[in-house]
């Protein structure tokens, strides 16, 4: 019987460019809502991959609920779904380990942290920049807090 497989941290750096596929991700911009707040099922390998993959576009955190119960909480930032077996990869929240998971080892992924990427469209950035020049305010490029709220 083939032995089951398991998270893991891998504490080596390297390898960590993430691999694309060629499919068209599913992201938050500002005509489509963000996933804050939503916990989607992972446990069926038909819905997995996509599933992983709003994970990854999310740009935010997001808590792992895998099947053994544990939680880790992070930044999932690729998906090698091409693998054997497909694999998702995070950096976990306040960690500096690279914490490697199959899709078959989660249950559900709860998009709890901010979404960075919400309203940030570039129509959105020259829109606020025009209303703020036209106004005679100094218009900047700051960071938004990725702290909830």
């Amino acid at each position: 019987m083939a032995e089951k497989p398991q998270a893991t941290y891998n504490k080596s750096m390297t390898d960590t460019q993430p691999k694309t596929d060629t499919d068209t991700p599913l992201s938050a911009t500002d005509e489509s809502p963000s996933l804050h707040g939503t916990v989607l099922e992972c446990a069926s390998s038909d819905n997995a991959d996509q599933v992983v993959a709003q994970a990854v576009d999310y740009r935010g955190d997001v808590t792992l609920e895998l099947l053994d119960g544990q939680k880790v909480q992070g930044y999932v930032f690729d998906r090698r779904a091409q693998d054997n077996p497909p694999i998702a990869r995070m950096w976990p929240k306040g960690s500096e380990q690279l914490f490697v998971v199959p899709y078959s080892q989660i249950a559900k992924i709860h998009f709890a942290g901010k979404d960075a990427a919400v309203g940030k469209s570039w129509e959105t950035w020259v829109k606020k920049h025009a209303e703020k020049t036209a106004k005679g305010e100094k218009a900047e490029m700051l960071p938004d807090s990725l702290d909830d709220d």
